[in-house]
């Protein structure tokens, strides 16, 4: 995994849009897609995108230049029967003076429209992720709360990859060595009680997974992993605590005793599996 991506496509254009006055037409062939440019002014965008370019472009020193993502959107607003291809910014990023991204990459999400609303800060070094990535989620009225920080280490997710529920809360951490899962990682409800619980190897489940009843810190659910794969004894359990199943399995296949409890701690079924066939009770009876 190279950490999460912001990859935005504009749906497909089903006609061609009149050209505004003084505006260019975007190449036919990045119309819906996006159209990435380097410039120095903003008077080399066009004229639409000019306004919010200077002032993105005024905290930076003069004569830097900029690598911008133009995508496109219908603007409906002429009359009720007529629309327009309108350009809209979607990233944004400096250079340095070998061309190299070197910054904050501000991305803006095609469902944007006409707005700019930064939906993930990328932080790049001379061409390289370096940094806290953050990436943002918008609530009702438009507002932006953080949804994830990915840490990035010389181009690689190096760290605990961290997401949110919308009001502020660990929604879920993950270890990271490399760019691959490595270690442990962990799920919460919005309350801040912890869901679930597992360790990776080299990006593969690795030991036992736990589930946790919400709200509550009793299990819910244990299983065992080998290589990514369920392998051992599976076991399940009441809200109270009490054992409700076992089941073995072997490289994710039933096989083994599957052997299931009422409330009170009674066997209720036992059935027995091998390599993911359950093994017919005649077959149990002649051994």
């Amino acid at each position: 995994m190279t950490g999460f991506t912001v990859w935005m496509r504009l749906v497909s254009v089903l006609a061609a849009g009149a050209v505004m006055p003084g505006e260019e037409r975007l190449p036919e062939d990045d119309q819906g897609e996006i159209a990435y440019r380097e410039i120095q002014k903003p008077e080399e965008a066009p004229e639409r995108i000019q306004p919010l370019l200077r002032q993105l472009m005024k905290p930076l020193p003069e004569g830097t230049r900029v690598r911008i993502g133009i995508g496109q959107f219908y603007d409906f607003g002429h009359s009720a029967s007529t629309y327009r291809l309108e350009p809209a910014l979607r990233s944004f990023v400096p250079l340095d003076e070998k061309g190299c991204l070197h910054g904050e990459e501000a991305v803006c999400p095609s469902s944007a429209g006409r707005d700019w609303r930064v939906a993930a800060l990328i932080p790049w070094v001379h061409g390289v992720r370096n940094g806290m990535e953050r990436q943002f989620q918008f609530l009702e009225g438009g507002q932006a709360v953080l949804a994830a920080e990915v840490p990035w280490t010389n181009g690689v997710v190096e760290g605990v990859l961290r997401s949110y529920h919308p009001d502020g809360k660990i929604r879920a951490e993950t270890t990271y060595r490399r760019g691959i899962p490595d270690g442990k990682t962990r799920t919460y409800d919005e309350g801040g009680n912890l869901l679930r619980e597992s360790a990776m190897k080299n990006g593969l489940r690795e030991g036992e997974m736990k589930d946790y009843w919400p709200g509550t810190t009793r299990v819910r659910r244990v299983v065992p992993y080998r290589r990514g794969k369920v392998h051992g004894t599976v076991r399940e359990y009441y809200r109270d605590g009490a054992l409700k199943r076992e089941c073995g399995y072997q490289n994710d296949l039933l096989h083994g005793e599957d052997r299931r409890y009422a409330p009170d701690g009674t066997l209720e079924k036992v059935s027995r599996w091998k390599e993911g066939r359950e093994v017919p009770e005649t077959e149990n009876e002649k051994k």
